[in-house]
């Protein structure tokens, strides 16, 4: 997570970005992240307006973020498929970010992140793009850090990702492209 509070300004304005895009799919204001690091995207929705809470597998982190937002996060592994009836079906946002290509299931925590969603709420995926232009020439000069492969399990480029959430059952929406700042970053919004 210190990577991630090093890089705060940054991130503050790819997530102000990334809400501004997510409110003209959906008015809803009920935000949930799996992963939620520092809680800056947390902190930053609720800037503008939402009712946030998360959880983070990283308990320094969770603490951090608590301590320091104010947040409502729950420390542990997003335990999918995760059907706790206090959550089930309550969020009209479900972000993962960075989350998605560390897991051992994709798909089960696609289906997991779906059964907390209302009807017609929106999940919002950011992973790291394997396919960039820039992550590629990296590779190409033997520089893996891109990558990451010694933390990912997968890498995915926009066409295994929309295959995996259409497994999970939802349906592409947009895609937004971040710069290289942290590695190149495509955002996806599905329905469900």
């Amino acid at each position: 997570h210190r990577q991630y509070s090093s890089q705060e300004p940054y991130l503050r304005s790819v997530f102000r970005r990334l809400l501004k895009e997510v409110e003209t799919t959906t008015a809803g204001r009920r935000l949930y992240e799996i992963g939620c690091g520092a809680g800056i995207l947390l902190d930053e929705a609720r800037n503008r307006g939402y009712d946030v809470s998360g959880i983070e597998y990283s308990p320094g982190a969770a603490r951090a973020a608590q301590e320091r937002f104010g947040a409502v996060i729950e420390e542990g592994a997003f335990s999918p498929p995760d059907g706790r009836p206090a959550r089930a079906g309550g969020y009209d946002i479900v972000v993962l970010n960075h989350v998605l290509e560390h897991v051992d299931d994709p798909v089960s925590t696609l289906v997991g992140a779906g059964r907390l969603l209302r009807p017609g709420g929106v999940l919002v995926v950011g992973v790291p793009d394997a396919a960039d232009l820039w992550t590629r020439i990296s590779v190409w000069f033997g520089h893996y850090s891109a990558l990451a492969p010694e933390q990912h399990l997968w890498h995915f480029r926009r066409s295994s990702l929309d295959r995996i959430h259409r497994l999970a059952g939802f349906v592409p929406v947009r895609w937004l492209h971040t710069n290289r700042k942290l590695g190149a970053a495509s955002w996806k919004e599905f329905l469900r």
